[in-house]
């Protein structure tokens, strides 16, 4: 069934002037079309792969800023020869110990070399009873 429009002179003309019209030219690279949508497809796992990085970056800064800021106090290891240990009152310094890197400076700067006092070595054991040579 065939319907008859009646049309305006002025929708003639137009319907004429688009009848006059062609398509234009249109190519499409598909070299350029499939990495814009492999692009485009990547986006989001790129987005995800990225905050957890900055995430665990921020992690990792602030667990090594408390680490540094908050150092735990050193443990006191004991002494050979030594008893206990004896905490000095809270403000006070306690003394160097004899053996210690700051008095045997001082006792060099004081007498020289000479002044140091003996090391007390261990005795060598020989591991067997032959001589070495």
């Amino acid at each position: 069934m065939q319907e008859n429009f009646e049309l305006s002179t002025e929708q003639a003309e137009l319907e004429a002037e688009l009848r006059k019209l062609t398509p234009g030219d249109c190519r499409i690279d598909a070299i350029s079309a499939a990495f814009t949508a492999g692009r485009r497809s990547m986006r989001l796992r790129l987005a995800a792969w990225q905050s957890s990085t900055g995430l665990m970056l921020l992690l990792v800064t602030a667990i090594s800023l408390r680490t540094f800021v908050q150092r735990p106090a050193r443990p006191q290891l004991p002494v050979a020869g030594a008893t206990g240990t004896v905490a000095a009152p809270a403000g006070t310094i306690a003394p160097p110990q004899p053996q210690s890197l700051a008095v045997l400076e001082k006792t060099v700067r004081d007498g020289g070399l000479d002044a140091l006092p003996s090391p007390a070595l261990p005795e060598i054991k020989p591991l067997y009873a032959g001589e070495l040579f």
